[in-house]
């Protein structure tokens, strides 16, 4: 294992998962997408990207997974609670 030159090649598994998940993921990243609305990403391309990628043709899976770690992280801080601050006997308390 230490003298090997290269990983295993792992694109036979990337791209079935992209297949299966690619409803999910489309969805993810399509009209209620967050970066979308901000303009960190065109909806289209990426659509087509899943779609090229669910049906088998190269694509760039390395561009993929970086919007959508990106595209969940923000709905989960966007949805996560603020804090908020109240007074409380002349200090403040975090809750």
């Amino acid at each position: 294992m230490l003298a090997r030159a290269a990983k295993g090649g792992f694109d036979a598994l990337a791209y079935a998962g992209l297949r299966a998940g690619a409803p999910v993921l489309k969805d993810l990243l399509g009209p209620s997408s967050q970066l979308a609305a901000l303009g960190l990403v065109t909806e289209q391309p990426v659509a087509d990207a899943f779609t090229r990628a669910a049906a088998g043709q190269p694509t760039a899976q390395g561009a993929l997974h970086p919007v959508v770690a990106a595209e969940v992280w923000l709905r989960q801080h966007t949805a996560a609670r603020a804090a908020w601050w109240e007074e409380v006997g002349g200090r403040v308390a975090a809750a």
